[in-house]
């Protein structure tokens, strides 16, 4: 409810290891993220026009808000991701997921890549439908410490009727004499 020029935002933020605070629950995780003696609930009044993303530090609806009327059309954000994630995958040695999700997304311009929410969601179906696939990545920063990195499935079904297919120019030379598969198994005897 609003509170004259402000409205409260209420979010969850824990500590793994009961280090710094600072790191937000998702508001779809189980509750086996809460841990009483390392997480706070954190509620903040922020001003009417001042966009939640502000108050938190990152871009998206706050806890237990709901985005009525706002739809968007799941196939045509997989596609757009796909195609965001490709261009990020020419460009980069490996994507990281955090900084595919939280930083190159939201610059991208498509509508459903402002919300925190959405942008999460539409990732999660990917990785759900196997069109995006997670490794670990060794992080430069900190070496100890990988990064979740993602690329495109690209044997997934969707991806070999969507590439053009390629005629390859090899075509193999008939030479005199028998096999080299013959040649190399007659030598290792």
């Amino acid at each position: 409810l609003p509170v004259n020029t402000h409205r409260a935002v209420v979010g969850i933020r824990s500590a793994p290891g009961g280090g710094r605070m600072g790191r937000k629950v998702r508001e779809d995780a189980s509750a086996s993220y809460f841990n009483p003696d390392t997480c706070e609930v954190a509620i903040r009044f922020v001003p009417l026009e001042e966009q939640e993303g502000e108050a938190w530090g990152y871009e998206g609806g706050s806890l237990g808000e709901e985005d009525e009327g706002r739809e968007f059309d799941i196939e045509s954000a997989l596609d757009q991701l796909i195609d965001e994630l490709r261009k990020a995958e020419r460009a980069q040695p490996f994507v990281g997921l955090q900084w595919f999700r939280d930083g190159l997304l939201p610059k991208c311009g498509y509508p459903w890549t402002k919300d925190q929410g959405d942008r999460a969601s539409v990732l999660r179906r990917a990785l759900d439908d196997d069109l995006v696939l997670t490794s670990q990545a060794p992080n430069p920063k900190e070496p100890m410490h990988p990064v979740t990195a993602l690329r495109i499935n690209r044997s997934h079904p969707r991806f070999r009727r969507m590439e053009p297919s390629r005629k390859s120019g090899f075509k193999p030379l008939r030479i005199r004499g028998g096999a080299i598969s013959d040649t190399v198994i007659g030598d290792r005897r």
